[in-house]
């Protein structure tokens, strides 16, 4: 930090992370993941804090665990560790797909097999299977079977068994009037909803225990020979255990294969957090739509959309991804930035003292980090405060709405916020929130994509065959 307020924030907001943290008793945690992502590069494995809200913390940042300074983006700390709530932050590690394995072998040595184990996932019957399954056991002809079952396929309430039952009227006539081993067959089925259909293994989830999770949790042995949790994802955050979601990324082993490549062919060591996040030829690249091969960025919608954008500042790339989801997309959103954006339409903003957060959206709420931030300013909101009014609004919880309007109103009146400004604000964040995302989410995947982005821009040859060897397993001798 480069100035003395610089300096001065960034040590109180250290201060402020490092109390709360040892206050909830995540030190262990934060210790572990830092050792986690360490012994991966340190084995030669690409792995970073990929998505979620690690990137709000200034603690990641110096550990060397998230390579973002949340106070250059405005992350907010209190939306990975809230101090009014006791629980285990999310945390999602991408690593090279290929060498993913050994982070998982690094883990189980370190902290002994009977502490690690994997997550199962259950599938429950659907009216469709739950038809299906019915008939095999009372032994009824398959084609018959299938020509019931067939039946709820265009229902607009499946997989819900009993409403599919009640609202589609071919098989209500069949309840009354078919056959009695139709009616068997139907009741079967009815009996079958909720139930565990199969049980699969959460392909991501890795459960790291203090003590020998045979004392805390029912398990399983896995076809791997590796212990499974019999208890869903869900289950496994109310039980104090903790979770970490290990993926593996094409993106990062393209970055880290291409690089590999570039010091084969001209002995340059490319440093990726050293890349200059202003680089011309990076940004030209993405205007143009020339993403092929950059994960994310390849699709018909996210070239279209990129193109549409014309990103000429890293924080182009993050609205991005904050548009880049199916409700901003379908709701319009996505088009009235790019239309504001681009001079094609005017805009204002919903009070003056939230030009500062609404600026870089152009007046539009994107993110969450902007609803919490306009409590805050607005209302008077502590952090923790606003991260709850927002999760009420995101999920429009109807029976928390009326009180945290009132408290909004009230604390604006007392900052002398007009009642009408305030109502106009709180009106416009109640209608917005469910199309917002996390801020720190977007520019964790931003980072990845603009590495990517700018080692095809400068080295064209070697992404396209680390590429290549990557997604198709093509590769030449001298690895280009």
């Amino acid at each position: 930090y480069k100035t003395v307020a610089g300096r001065e924030e960034a040590g109180r907001r250290l201060e402020y992370e490092l109390s709360i943290i040892t206050k909830q008793g995540l030190c262990d945690l934060f210790l572990l993941i830092h050792d986690l992502l360490n012994a991966a590069r340190t084995m030669n494995v690409p792995a970073n804090l990929v998505r979620g809200n690690a990137a709000c913390s200034l603690v990641n940042f110096l550990l060397g665990i998230t390579d973002l300074d949340p106070l250059k983006y405005g992350l907010i700390f209190e939306m990975l560790v809230d101090p009014a709530i006791i629980r285990l932050p999310d945390i999602y590690i991408g690593c090279c797909g290929e060498k993913r394995q050994q982070v998982i072998d690094y883990v189980t040595q370190k902290y002994g097999r009977a502490r690690i184990a994997k997550i199962a996932s259950f599938v429950r019957f659907d009216a469709h299977t739950a038809i299906m399954a019915a008939g095999r056991a009372s032994k009824i002809p398959t084609s018959q079977t299938k020509r019931i079952a067939d039946l709820t396929k265009n229902s607009p309430h499946f997989p819900c068994i009993d409403a599919v039952f009640k609202e589609t009227a071919q098989l209500k006539d069949i309840a009354v009037n078919g056959s009695s081993a139709e009616k068997m067959l139907l009741r079967i089925a009815v009996g079958l909803k909720g139930q565990i259909r199969k049980r699969e293994t959460d392909p991501c989830a890795l459960v790291i225990s203090p003590i020998e999770l045979h004392e805390l949790v029912p398990l399983a042995i896995d076809n791997d020979g590796s212990q499974l949790i019999q208890y869903e994802s869900s289950e496994i955050a109310n039980s104090g255990l903790l979770e970490i979601n290990l993926i593996g990324l094409d993106m990062l082993s393209i970055i880290q294969r291409t690089c590999e490549n570039i010091q084969n062919s001209s002995g340059k060591n490319i440093n990726l957090k050293k890349i200059p996040l202003t680089d011309r030829l990076t940004y030209e690249l993405l205007q143009k739509g020339l993403t092929s091969g950059i994960p994310e960025l390849e699709s018909g919608v996210a070239r279209k959309l990129i193109i549409s954008l014309k990103p000429v500042a890293f924080e182009d790339i993050i609205l991005f991804y904050a548009m880049f989801r199916a409700a901003p997309l379908s709701c319009g959103l996505a088009d009235e930035l790019i239309q504001r954006k681009s001079g094609q339409k005017e805009f204002t903003y919903p009070h003056p003292l939230l030009e500062a957060i609404l600026s870089e959206s152009k007046g539009l709420y994107v993110y969450h980090e902007q609803h919490i931030y306009t409590a805050v300013i607005l209302a008077g909101f502590t952090f923790s405060q606003a991260n709850a009014m927002r999760k009420i609004l995101a999920k429009k919880i109807v029976s928390k709405l009326k009180e945290i309007r009132a408290e909004f109103l009230k604390g604006a009146a007392q900052k002398g916020i007009s009642e009408k400004s305030a109502i106009s604000v709180f009106d416009l964040m109640e209608n917005t929130c469910e199309f917002s995302c996390s801020k720190a989410n977007a520019t964790t995947l931003a980072l990845l994509s603009f590495r990517s982005a700018y080692l095809k821009a400068h080295f064209p040859n070697e992404f396209n065959a680390a590429t290549l060897s990557i997604k198709y397993g093509v590769t030449e001798p001298n690895g280009v």
